[in-house]
């Protein structure tokens, strides 16, 4: 738990920066950010699926996620891919944060897509099976605080409101799973072996579960 809890200190210290401070003022282009993610994030789920069928599996969630899209409360620099293995813990405390890694998405943009993101890799004791293959954090011995808890330690942390969390874990999950799409058709079309991508698909339709299950697709 004091592990997770040092994780978001990590995110909010990073949200709370004020671009202009440290030179960043022009770093990336915030403005409409996120309805663009969404765009590029829909084009990219279609041009991977395999049928035609499966192509329209999340249209009735981008159809709403784009009909309310939220208002970013901050244009703060983001991470992109925040999560526990993107982070080095010391080796003599645990506990102690020593480097973030994998900075190559960063950008400018609103605050509560990193915290959508990585609410989609965190466990929590009551999830389901389907929740396990998709998270990157371990699941022995589940000692986590649950996604409310530490969406609610963010907003105190923050001051950001976290009113439309739901918007933000939705896009979230289809986002992952659309990362994880465009890996899974290049196994199948035989553009990579990796043997570690076969499994992919039980992947990808907890994900597309998750995400049409936020609001009840």
């Amino acid at each position: 738990r004091k592990l997770s809890f040092k994780m978001i200190d990590i995110v909010s210290d990073l949200h709370k920066i004020n671009p202009n401070d440290i030179g960043l003022g022009n770093f990336g282009k915030p403005e409409g950010f996120v309805l663009r993610q969404l765009n590029g994030w829909e084009d990219r789920w279609r041009k991977s699926s395999f049928t035609k069928i499966e192509e329209t599996r999340f249209d009735k969630l981008i159809n709403h996620l784009r009909l309310n899209v939220p208002v970013p409360q901050a244009a703060t620099i983001l991470h992109n891919d925040y999560k526990l293995d993107n982070i080095m813990w010391s080796k003599f405390d645990a506990t102690i944060p020593v480097a973030v890694f994998d900075w190559d998405m960063c950008t400018r943009g609103d605050p509560l897509m990193d915290i959508g993101h990585m609410l989609n890799y965190w466990i929590e004791e009551s999830d389901n099976e389907n929740c396990k293959k998709i998270t990157s954090m371990p699941i022995k011995s589940l000692m986590y605080p649950s996604r409310k808890e530490i969406v609610n330690y963010y907003s105190e942390k923050t001051g950001f409101n976290i009113n439309d969390i739901d918007w933000y874990y939705a896009f979230g999950a289809f986002k992952l799973a659309v990362i994880l799409q465009q890996i899974f058709i290049r196994f199948l079309r035989g553009q990579t072996t990796d043997q570690r991508f076969a499994n992919f698909r039980n992947r990808i339709e907890a994900l597309i579960y998750r995400a049409n299950n936020v609001y009840e697709f």
